[in-house]
């Protein structure tokens, strides 16, 4: 395979452990989370079948189910915080933080006004045919 073959497969390996997370933030069910950590430690062995040096995936995962399970505490609520802003992809991003139950506040939200619609014929000047 050629690097950007490889990169491509290791990218759909990380896709695929970020929705077994999703999977287990919406269920929060053990066997769910007993998926997520074994597609971790799939990761961190990076397909080698000998015991991996390399934790990166098995750790945050661990960190994630701690945080998941723990969510008002300020720390977990940072950790998952941290962990959800380095996500690319916004659809994916902002659905695990709705399961996560940490929906960012959505910008550009528009005040609703109290007076309905009549602000948009304000300053219109009546025309010489209604006027009749």
């Amino acid at each position: 395979m050629d690097s950007n073959g490889t990169d491509d497969f290791e990218a759909s390996h990380v896709r695929a452990w970020l929705f077994s997370f999703l999977r287990f933030a919406v269920t929060r069910e053990e066997a769910d989370c007993n998926a997520f950590l074994a597609r971790a430690r799939e990761l961190d062995r990076g397909g080698h079948v000998a015991t991996p040096a390399f934790s990166f995936f098995v750790r945050t995962s661990e960190e994630l189910r701690d945080a998941l399970q723990n969510p008002d505490n300020a720390p977990s609520r940072a950790r998952l915080e941290t962990f959800l802003k380095r996500i690319d992809d916004e659809r994916l991003r902002r659905t695990l933080e709705a399961a996560s139950c940490l929906e960012a506040p959505r910008a550009g939200k528009r005040e609703i006004r109290a007076h309905g619609r009549d602000y948009l014929w304000q300053g219109l000047a009546v025309s010489s045919s209604r006027r009749a």
